[in-house]
């Protein structure tokens, strides 16, 4: 009985065998996803023209714009600088916290299959921190909020700023060529356009 027992373990039905090829698969592309599209390694880091210094200056400062909600438009102003590492509390950081530190800024590969299509790009995180304020409805005063912004590729010219304003709302701010001009608000009633008036990024 015991014989059986361990032949039977190393002849899997075709069935088993099926699902335990298609686990180890999974389990490659998560751990590099790369190999969803060349079935190579990684591709190289590209030489980056911007570093977390470059990310900050172009994100951390005052935005102004108005979000255009069906019921009428909303000026919003919005402030951020960047979070300070992981324990720190922001109203006692020191100037030494305002420096790019680690766990507010990484770099990472994305995998990205438009219309079953294959491309992987890097990007860079950056994590924020601020206020809001608006007028009109919904009115915000000083709303804490958090953000994430987002780069593409080896040049600081396309990407987003998400910010988180509540566990169902979202404004977004789209940077195009270098600059924040438009983007969008998403909350319970769907997405609304945003026009952004000035920004880090304003000559």
């Amino acid at each position: 009985m015991t014989s059986k027992l361990r032949v039977s373990s190393f002849h899997l039905s075709r069935p088993l065998r099926g699902a335990s090829v298609a686990l180890l698969a999974l389990g490659a592309l998560l751990l590099n996803p790369a190999l969803a599209c060349s079935g190579s390694e990684d591709p190289a880091e590209p030489d980056w023209e911007y570093g977390a210094a470059d990310m900050l200056a172009v994100s951390a400062g005052t935005y102004a714009g108005t979000i255009h909600f069906s019921e009428g438009d909303a000026p919003f102003t919005l402030e951020l600088g960047q979070a300070p590492p992981r324990g720190i509390n922001p109203a006692t950081a020191g100037a030494a916290h305002l420096r790019p530190q680690c766990g507010s800024y990484s770099r990472e590969l994305s995998l990205v299959k438009p219309a079953g299509a294959c491309m992987v790009t890097w990007v860079s995180n950056l994590e924020l921190t601020g206020n809001l304020s608006s007028e009109g409805t919904p009115a915000w005063s000083d709303l804490a909020v958090e953000a994430m912004f987002t780069v593409e590729g080896e040049r600081l010219e396309y990407g987003w700023l998400a910010v988180h304003v509540s566990e169902t709302e979202t404004l977004q701010l789209e940077l195009q060529e270098g600059r924040f001009g438009g983007g969008s608000f998403t909350g319970p009633g769907g997405p609304v356009g945003v026009t952004v008036v000035s920004s880090p990024t304003s000559p």
